[in-house]
């Protein structure tokens, strides 16, 4: 009887927990996107990774001038990836994410996710 009433219990506060709303203005944004490779190397070094990444997030969202930080790295010969931030230029919105690129031999692949709630998970 005892071990009913607390997994009854336990059940309900799961289900508050999740069907308490979030921030309406929080949105996470993923997304991918595939360059050729004409030249077929695939070393991804942190400025290639960089390099890359800015032009992901430039063509993807509006960002304030001087307002993009990043720290990229490479985590493998033919992988690498890039911490960011800015600041949205439409909504005024901190925005934090990652963006990983991955290198082929015919594609390049940049994927992100960014969230503009905040920086707490990245």
């Amino acid at each position: 009887m005892r071990t009913t009433f607390v997994s009854v219990l336990l059940l309900v506060a799961v289900a508050v927990a999740t069907a308490a709303p979030e921030d309406a203005s929080a949105k996470r944004f993923r997304g991918h996107r595939a360059f050729d490779n004409p030249s077929h190397k695939t070393a991804v070094s942190s400025a290639r990774a960089r390099k890359l990444s800015n032009r992901v997030l430039r063509h993807r969202f509006s960002i304030r001038r001087r307002s993009l930080i990043f720290a990229c790295n490479a985590h493998s010969p033919t992988t690498g990836g890039c911490d960011f931030a800015f600041t949205d230029a439409k909504t005024d919105a901190y925005t934090c994410g990652n963006t990983t690129v991955r290198a082929g031999r015919r594609q390049i692949v940049v994927r992100y996710t960014a969230l503009n709630k905040g920086c707490t998970d990245f």
